[in-house]
């Protein structure tokens, strides 16, 4: 299913939860990118990248809705 159709299911509250659970992945990955063992930061800055991309569909999503 299009992301893009998942996010206009959403509610305005559902919406607000997903965007705190992103920055607080991003944020916690980041800090995890950080870390001095070599695995945990490997694994932490592939899965910024997937978190920064939720975050730009969201960001796109919300832009053009509004």
């Amino acid at each position: 299913m299009n992301k893009v159709n998942e996010l206009e299911k959403m509610t305005k509250e559902e919406l607000l939860k997903y965007d705190k659970l992103i920055d607080s992945t991003i944020s916690m990955l980041l800090t995890e990118s950080e870390s001095n063992s070599r695995t945990k930061s490997n694994q932490a800055r592939m899965r910024l990248d997937t978190w920064d991309r939720k975050r730009s569909e969201l960001d796109d999503f919300l832009y053009n809705k509004g």
